[in-house]
């Protein structure tokens, strides 16, 4: 497995959704579309054939996520509807960068206790900033940092490979 090649594509994939996440925070309907097409795109370049045994599954399921929620992002004409095919994603994202990790000195996972009917919801972020892409300007810096995702504490980075369990559903 070429690990390098596929952190440089999933952390493209990654720096798109940071700007769809931007989108959503300025609760601009058309670039969350445009940007989520995007990212479709991205997501098509993703060259699973880098992958082997646990990681291919865990791919597939996060893969399988983001294709199903973007399309459904992509196709909605309700900014809170595509807040909540976000959620989805998010949790997806997270994963992967979680899971695989990404070119980046670090990426922050964020979290908002309001979102959804207090239900609450995360997302990656690339900076410590809370701007809130769940509620936009009505509540812009509602939310916290909860995790630190650096570009070395990815599960494909560890050696101890034992310490974190794979779930494979298809």
């Amino acid at each position: 497995m070429c690990r390098k090649n596929l952190k440089s594509q999933l952390t493209s994939l990654i720096e798109k959704y940071f700007t769809l996440k931007d989108a959503l925070v300025d609760s601009d309907l058309s670039k969350t579309k445009s940007t989520g097409n995007q990212l479709i795109s991205s997501l098509k370049q993703i060259d699973m054939k880098l992958l082997e045994g646990d990681a291919h599954h865990k791919w597939m399921e996060i893969e399988n996520t983001l294709s199903s929620s973007l399309k459904s992002l992509t196709e909605t004409e309700d900014i809170e509807e595509a807040r909540k095919y976000f959620e989805d994603i998010s949790e997806a994202a997270i994963e992967s960068a979680d899971f695989f990790g990404v070119n980046r000195e670090i990426v922050y996972v964020q979290f908002c206790p309001m979102a959804f009917d207090d239900k609450g919801a995360s997302w990656l972020s690339d900076s410590d900033e809370i701007l809130n892409p769940y509620f936009g300007d009505m509540m812009l810096n509602c939310g916290e940092v909860t995790k630190k995702i650096s570009a070395v504490d990815s599960y494909m980075e560890s050696d101890d490979k034992s310490a974190q369990p794979v779930e494979h559903q298809h």
